[in-house]
């Protein structure tokens, strides 16, 4: 959070709280236990119902006729597993080609 005011206004003076009961620190997106259903993308994630909906429907393949790939077994799609953060910088032009 620290980078992204800084990112966005520097100038804005703010005070620390600290975190709150119950506020979470990092999402869990893709559980360990969902790993048999998933299937990766180039740019997403698809999990699988567990359900039978009585008609075929191919997961694997989406509307641009990409294939997803199952994941391994136990993978985990996690906010606190992030192998990038972005730079000041990252921020700072992610920002300024949503606002223009």
């Amino acid at each position: 959070m620290m980078d992204l005011i800084a990112a966005m206004a520097p100038e804005l003076t703010y005070h620390i709280i600290g975190i709150r009961p119950g506020e979470k620190l990092h999402e869990l997106m893709v559980a360990a236990d969902d790993s048999h259903l998933t299937l990766e993308f180039s740019d997403h994630y698809v999990i699988k119902p567990t359900i039978n909906f009585n008609v075929e429907i191919d997961f694997s393949r989406n509307g641009l006729i990409e294939t997803g790939n199952p994941v391994h077994s136990g993978f985990e799609y996690s906010s606190g597993k992030n192998p990038h953060f972005f730079t000041m910088l990252e921020l700072r032009d992610l920002i300024s080609s949503c606002t223009s």
